[in-house]
């Protein structure tokens, strides 16, 4: 199970770390505000009130044994910064932080973010869907509860047809569609890429390096795959 620290319980905190929760991962949230925490603490795995600016207590938090942490703190830039600092000198593996604006942005890029989002430009229940596997490129509920997803293929998958994996009855998934790029040749000799879509894909076509996999199921079968695949 993927182990997520969402430091910052603003709105877009909150929503973050249910949404996180909801696709499956264990979720540890942090704010200074004990209000903010109550709220949130009965719709995650565990919550925390501390000053996430405080070494000492961000470390004795647990959040390095995570295996990502997110810094939802967008207004106040200082202690932003400072909090993506401090997990990035932790190694904690990956590192997503909230900016609010451009500078804000470059500034967390430049002490080592892995990612930066701005969900004034972003839905949470995305963002979420992005940072839980990183492989994934968008994903469209249906009304069944199922997911329609685009993940990037994982080595295991290269070389192999869709018969030998049997998505189906191994994962209980469905691959709808195989989008890869590829090179081609223009008219002046040069080599350009193109985009192109498999949206029936039969058994005997093969998975190849780079390519994007259009799969429908449930997100705990798709949980499962990624899991076993990455």
């Amino acid at each position: 199970m993927r182990r997520y620290a969402v430091i910052g319980l603003g709105q877009f905190g909150t929503n973050l770390a249910v949404n996180l929760h909801r696709l499956g991962a264990q979720v540890l949230a942090i704010d200074s505000n004990q209000m903010l925490v109550d709220e949130v603490k009965d719709e995650i795995d565990s919550a925390l009130t501390l000053d996430a600016t405080n070494e000492g207590a961000l470390a004795a938090s647990g959040v390095g044994d995570m295996d990502s942490a997110i810094v939802a703190v967008g207004e106040n830039l200082a202690s932003s910064v400072l909090i993506t600092a401090l997990l990035v000198k932790m190694q904690v593996p990956k590192v997503v932080a909230r900016a609010s604006s451009e500078l804000h942005e470059g500034i967390l890029r430049s002490i080592g973010a892995h990612r930066v989002v701005n969900p004034e430009k972003e839905y949470a229940a995305t963002i979420a869907n992005e940072i839980d596997n990183p492989t994934r490129r968008s994903a469209v509920r249906l009304s069944t509860g199922h997911r329609v997803v685009e993940i990037q293929a994982g080595e295991s998958l290269w070389g192999k047809t869709l018969q030998q994996l049997d998505f189906r009855r191994r994962f209980f998934l469905n691959v709808v569609a195989i989008r890869r790029v590829e090179s081609v040749l223009g008219r002046n000799g040069e080599s350009k890429q193109r985009e192109v879509l498999n949206d029936l894909p039969a058994g005997d076509d093969e998975i190849r390096r780079g390519d994007m996999l259009v799969v429908l199921g449930s997100d705990k079968n798709l949980l499962r795959f990624e899991d076993e695949n990455y």
